[in-house]
């Protein structure tokens, strides 16, 4: 097995919620997980759990029209 094999076998807990001013989860906020060539891995209302391998996500959360796009660098839990 070759380092980059091993690194890539390498999963992590990869959780995002997303919160409300008073601290309590937005369930109308609509969040999906794509991967670094864009495919598609999941999507939730106000959370989503995986385990992934290290790497490049992209995060998309979307709630009564407003839409928001972050790019996670995932190297262990995130």
């Amino acid at each position: 097995m070759s380092s980059s094999e091993k690194k890539e076998s390498l999963k992590g807990r990869f959780h995002i919620a997303v919160v409300n001013h008073q601290g309590e989860q937005s369930f109308d906020t609509k969040i999906t997980v794509y991967d670094g060539w864009d495919e598609f891995l999941k999507a939730g209302q106000g959370e989503v759990g995986l385990e992934l391998p290290r790497g490049l996500y992209t995060v998309r959360a979307e709630r009564a029209g407003m839409h928001w796009e972050k790019v996670i660098r995932h190297e262990a839990d995130t």
